[in-house]
């Protein structure tokens, strides 16, 4: 390949005391196939004018402070070669359109890492990528670790990942993508045992999507600690048919003001998928499960000020919904289109005055919901939330008792109810009615706008 280095002298006169300080950087052009390693430090500034390559046995290294420019329809792909951005918290890496006048909005192709593995590892850290179409694509890779790093302004996805397994994304920003992260497999492949964690993810389509092809292998996968909000759908994971026993784990994740009118906080249609310990706050339908969603395990979450919280549509069968708390979700707690061999019990549902019909069992068939906390001991008033046969003759019942006559201890504390913010002798009073739950230690307050806390 060609390589031009060309060396740019800035000037800078301090007219106050007479000092010339100069400052050097490099300009260089690249594009073809890499023959020899290369390393891109601080001090160069670096625009890709035709797709550059990094075949086997070639390192391209992007040390921290380089500035990475890439020309339109261009592209950077990795094929078996080894690849290695290592920026720094306090000097990042960035990939960036190389726009030559202002208003252009043009994306160039992004970054492409096939076949990635062991012996030809990559590694993404403290980098910036954005204006791609895709901005970093994983095809057929294995161990990429992708950290500390932010995606941005990407026109499909900002990062895919295509029948790839063990890979490691973490403490990444995901914002104003069409789609945030993409995990596709196909029929006979893998995308297995990735951890996606810690990340913040805002986007206008799908904050998460995945999809697995009858046939492929989708599993082990654990999807931890993020910050899913404002998307068409925060997670959709979908399932072209067969019988699989995924074990993927969802957790310990904030799905928040997803759904908009029409979509989901979590769109489950992948079987055995373990969903504990997340918050849904201010979505649409905060989860729903379909068809080929089966035999899940949906425990410890709280389902907070969401239009509807669970909605169990026709054909998700054997699911399991288990100690979570569920406050002030507006139109429904629980709606229900199957029954068969679902569960819902040891469930908290408080503040509910004045509301009615949360839960709804729209089969002919019995819908089992015993041994939940309905907010009182009041058979007539737990009978005002519930949508049955008692309501229209052709549906089937709501088995709710034995019921819980006091909140279950195991399931996630309710948030405050009844918030006021008064001002009091200049001085800001907050109250609220006393939450039930005999094991609350205390509250963190917070105030201005939501900053990412969980």
């Amino acid at each position: 390949m060609n390589i031009i280095h060309l060396r740019k002298i800035s000037i800078v006169i301090f007219l106050t005391i007479f000092v010339v300080v100069s400052s050097f950087a490099n300009i260089i052009f690249v594009g073809g196939t890499l023959t020899n390693d290369e390393i891109w430090r601080d001090t160069d500034t670096v625009i890709i004018y035709q797709d550059l390559l990094v075949p086997e046995n070639i390192l391209l290294r992007i040390e921290a402070g380089a500035l990475v420019k890439i020309n339109i329809n261009r592209g950077i792909s990795i094929d078996k070669g080894r690849f290695e951005v290592l920026g720094t918290e306090t000097d990042s890496v960035k990939f960036i359109s190389n726009y030559n006048s202002p208003g252009l909005t043009w994306k160039w192709k992004g970054i492409l890492i096939k076949n990635a593995g062991d012996e030809n590892q990559a590694l993404i850290e403290y980098t910036s990528v954005s204006n791609a179409e895709i901005g970093i694509k994983l095809d057929e890779c294995t161990g990429v670790l992708i950290k500390n790093s932010s995606i941005l302004y990407c026109q499909n996805d900002g990062l895919q990942l295509l029948n790839s397994s063990n890979c490691f994304v973490s403490q990444c920003c995901f914002e104003n993508n069409y789609n945030g992260i993409e995990i596709l497999v196909s029929y006979l492949s893998s995308s297995s045992y990735n951890i996606i964690s810690d990340c913040i993810l805002r986007n206008e389509n799908n904050n998460v999507y995945i999809y697995r092809e009858i046939g492929g292998f989708y599993q082990d996968n654990l999807i931890v600690g993020n910050i899913i909000d404002s998307g068409n759908n925060g997670l959709w994971i979908d399932n072209d048919g067969g019988t699989v026993n995924s074990q993927n784990i969802i957790e310990k994740n904030l799905f928040l003001n997803n759904g908009f009118v029409v979509g989901y906080g979590l769109f489950l249609a992948n079987d055995s998928t373990i969903v504990r310990n997340n918050i849904f706050w201010k979505n649409n339908i905060a989860l729903y499960s379909s068809a080929t969603g089966d035999n899940c395990q949906i425990n410890n979450n709280n389902f907070y000020d969401n239009n509807w919280a669970i909605a169990v549509g026709a054909g998700s069968q054997a699911n399991n919904y288990y100690e979570n708390t569920f406050s002030l979700n507006t139109d429904r707690v629980l709606g229900v289109k199957e029954t068969n061999q679902l569960l819902f019990t040891d469930n908290n549902i408080v503040n509910t005055a004045n509301m009615t019909n949360i839960v709804v069992n729209n089969t002919q068939d019995s819908l089992f919901a015993n041994n939940n906390y309905w907010g009182t001991t009041e058979t007539a008033l737990i009978n005002d939330l519930i949508y049955d046969k008692n309501d229209d003759p052709d549906l089937g019942l709501v088995n709710y008792k034995p019921f819980l006559a006091t909140l279950n201890s195991v399931s996630p504390i309710s948030p405050p109810y009844i918030v006021k913010k008064q001002l009091v002798n200049n001085r800001i009073k907050l109250t609220w009615i006393n939450n039930r739950e005999p094991d609350l230690f205390g509250y963190n307050i917070y105030y201005g706008s939501f900053n990412n806390y969980c």
